[in-house]
């Protein structure tokens, strides 16, 4: 089955914020380039991250993350590089625990949706891979596949913005990030009030331009 990336109603678009950066580098293209579609269907990454959610909504119970995690497998062809891949991925579930219990937070909802309201009657959307709790506010996670340099995203500030408001609290009590899954890591910053700001300015005018192409 085929996943559509943006869909209009009522003259409404709704971007998902994985794909903003694409957005960002032509917003008068957005449509044009948001029209692809990918494959849907059940693989392995899939599986994995039903078990983190298992993992969390178990009171972070790794025994139950990884008893969900191979039963799914099961539905896999018997072969050596799946065998191996599931032994790889099991290995990253054991990893995730640790470096999760090292936070010391506590978990508010797992792969959650969002829904921004960016003016010009367009939505920022997408799944939340994760809110926690933490000493002084909030953390809020997204998953990083590829290892990469994510803190100039324009979504990460925009979302520094959207869940102090939406929790009522300090811009600086929000921790914004990523759990890294090839280094198996969460990484996090908290942007100022004038990145804030100007991240917020450049989301109206990009979102004013895809409205008007």
């Amino acid at each position: 089955m085929a996943m559509t990336l943006f869909h209009l109603k009522d003259n409404e678009m709704k971007i998902k914020h994985k794909n903003l950066e694409l957005v960002r580098t032509n917003p008068s293209s957005a449509k044009v380039l948001l029209s692809e579609s990918y494959p849907g269907g059940k693989n392995m990454t899939k599986c994995w991250d039903r078990a983190i959610s298992v993992y969390h909504k178990e009171n972070n119970s790794l025994e139950k993350a990884i008893k969900y995690f191979q039963g799914q497998c099961l539905t896999f062809a018997n072969n050596k590089r799946n065998r191996d891949r599931i032994e790889n991925l099991t290995g990253k579930l054991i990893a995730y625990d640790k470096n999760y219990t090292q936070l010391k937070f506590l978990p508010e909802k797992v792969q959650g949706r969002l829904n921004m309201d960016i003016e010009y009657n367009n939505h920022l959307s997408g799944e939340i891979y994760r809110i926690d709790k933490t000493s002084d506010g909030y953390a809020i996670t997204l998953m990083l596949r590829q290892d990469k340099i994510w803190q100039n995203e324009l979504r990460f500030p925009l979302l520094q913005r959207f869940y102090s408001d939406k929790f009522k609290c300090p811009l600086n009590s929000i921790k914004i990030g990523v759990y890294n899954y090839e280094k198996d890591v969460h990484e996090y910053t908290t942007y100022d009030e004038p990145a804030l700001n100007n991240a917020w300015e450049e989301m109206i005018k990009i979102s004013k331009l895809v409205s008007a192409a």
